[in-house]
């Protein structure tokens, strides 16, 4: 048999109390849940754009040791031609 607190069920007043705070805290998981969701998406899309710069990087090392190269090769083509161009005069 319930209990009567001034003219209110007590029974009734604890279920809809449990309920309101079950529901708080449904809304509570649902809300980290979904921010941990939103978080794995980002670091995820963090983690591809930083592989993307990476690659990006190589690549220019890459153009940057060829150029390199293409200009001591050239330089020492050109202290060729003029040392040999100095020793014939």
């Amino acid at each position: 048999m319930a209990d009567y607190v001034n003219g209110y069920q007590v029974d009734a007043a604890i279920a809809a109390s449990n309920s309101a705070s079950s529901q708080q805290q449904q809304q509570l998981e649902d809300w980290r849940l979904l921010q941990e969701e939103m978080l794995r998406q980002y670091l995820a899309t963090a983690e591809c754009d930083l592989r993307a710069k990476r690659e990006l990087v190589d690549i220019k090392q890459q153009r940057l040791h060829l150029a390199q190269d293409e200009y001591n090769h050239l330089n020492n083509t050109l202290a060729t031609l003029s040392a040999s161009t100095t020793s014939r005069k």
